[in-house]
């Protein structure tokens, strides 16, 4: 027998340590990043990676219209100009 439930998002939050303490307090699951993944931690939350195709974001650089980056940020911005994938 299946039952058909309604998935309601209750709670939103961009604050991964957020997020990580509501599941922690057993009122829910989430999908977090990767690289957001803790190991050493006790009682410890469960990770587990999805299969392909996983989701993907975007990260991006971003300042100021009226501000151009100063020398640091803009030697920042050509490296990833150059290394960062298209």
């Amino acid at each position: 027998m299946f039952v058909r439930r309604r998935s309601y998002v209750l709670c939103r939050s961009a604050q991964i340590e957020t997020v990580r303490a509501l599941v922690q307090a057993g009122l829910g699951i989430s999908l977090i990043p990767a690289m957001a993944c803790q190991a050493a931690r006790s009682p410890q939350p469960q990770y587990r990676s999805l299969a392909p195709p996983v989701p993907q974001r975007a990260v991006v650089a971003v300042w100021l219209k009226d501000r151009p980056p100063g020398r640091a940020a803009g030697a920042l911005l050509q490296h990833l100009r150059r290394t960062a994938f298209p």
